[in-house]
Parts: structure tokens; C-alpha cells; sequence
């Protein structure tokens, strides 16, 4: 069995976000026998990336040399930058993915490179990492297997809304979400808000 490590960024305002769509990618990797280890400085609880096995790392230095042992790189962390990028890339024969959100950092030396939002089709992937695979738009989403497969009732049918940007609301955007809605029919529904 292969086996994939993801250096997950999982403390401060991000985390959570990071943890559900890395934890997507590597419930989808086990299912195609792809062992994936997560490798944190701290994480919110540790149950929350199971199945999976869980490494407590202290520097960067020890994720570099944890990382040649395996078969695939998959970093999800804002703060690599293009040298720890090339220094992941020039390490072996593993395969490096990037998830990536802004295509903000310069060259990032992937093999793969995922960024699932529409808006990623515009971005200068193609400039700054002429050699990757490029797994962007909304064909890409990572979403949990609960999700998936979920049969969408007919929008007159439903009786609830749900409003939430991710496990964080960096921007606070509920609030001005919830006055716009308060303004339009969408007020007659059970509005549930998910934020941390």
C-alpha cells in the first residue's frame, strides 16, 4: 500500500476548513489503497481526522525529513512558501500536491495542484506552475462522503437554510447574511447558522 502524508495547517482562524477538505482527499485516497498520515503542530482534537493516523511535528525541519518517507506529499498550509515547496519537490520521487486557494506564493514545484473554487479557472496556474496537473473549478470540490450523495429536495419543498463560510468566519460574513435574508421571503424559512 502506498502512502501519502498531509501537512495539514490546522491551528488559528483556518484550520478547521483545512481539516474537512483534507480529510475529504484523504478519505478519497484510502478508497483507492493510499495510506494517509496528517502531520500537525496542534489540531483541534484528534479525532477529528480519523480514520486516519495523526503525527504531533514541532518544526518544519522534522515534517522535511518526516516527509521523505513518503510516497505522496499533500500540503494544505498557507504559510509554504515556493522554497519549502522546492525543497518537498527536490527531496524524491514523491508525488507533491498542493492544495492551494489564491495561486499567491510564486512557483509552487507540485506535481498537483487543487483549488475547487470557480473563480481558481482564472488564476495563473499555468505561469506560475507550467509542469502541474491542474485540478481546478468546481468539478474538483472536495467534499465529505456524507455530502456526496445527498438527493436535493425541490427548493419549494424545503423548509430550512442553512448559512455557514466554512469553520470560521474570517471575513463575518454571517451577520450581513443574515440582515440581506431577514429583507426577502427567504425570512419565512428555519434559517440554521454553522460558525466557529
Amino acid at each position: 500500500m502506498k502512502k501519502a502524508v498531509i501537512r495539514l495547517d490546522s491551528g488559528g482562524k483556518f484550520g478547521l476548513g483545512h481539516i474537512m477538505r483534507s480529510k475529504a482527499l484523504a478519505d478519497a485516497l484510502n478508497d483507492i489503497n493510499i495510506e494517509c498520515t496528517f502531520a500537525v503542530y496542534n489540531i483541534h482534537s484528534d479525532d477529528a481526522v480519523n480514520p486516519h493516523q495523526l503525527i504531533f511535528i514541532h518544526t518544519e525541519e522534522e515534517f522535511l525529513s518526516l516527509a521523505q518517507s513518503y510516497d505522496v506529499i499533500i500540503i494544505d498550509h498557507y504559510d509554504y512558501t515556493s522554497e519549502l515547496f522546492f525543497q518537498l519537490a527536490n527531496y524524491h520521487q514523491a508525488i507533491l500536491i498542493v492544495l492551494d486557494d489564491e495561486c499567491n506564493r510564486g512557483q509552487l514545484y507540485a506535481d498537483v495542484i487543487i483549488n475547487p473554487v470557480q473563480q481558481a479557472l482564472s488564476l495563473p496556474y499555468k505561469e506560475v506552475s507550467p509542469e502541474a496537473e491542474l485540478l481546478i473549478g468546481s468539478d474538483y470540490l472536495l467534499l465529505r462522503k456524507s455530502f456526496q450523495k445527498i438527493q436535493l429536495a425541490p427548493f419549494e419543498q424545503r423548509e430550512s437554510i442553512v448559512i455557514t463560510f466554512g469553520g470560521s468566519d474570517v471575513t463575518g460574513l454571517t451577520l450581513p447574511v443574515l440582515k440581506a435574508v431577514e429583507k426577502t421571503s427567504l425570512r419565512d424559512f428555519n434559517i440554521i447558522v454553522v460558525t466557529g
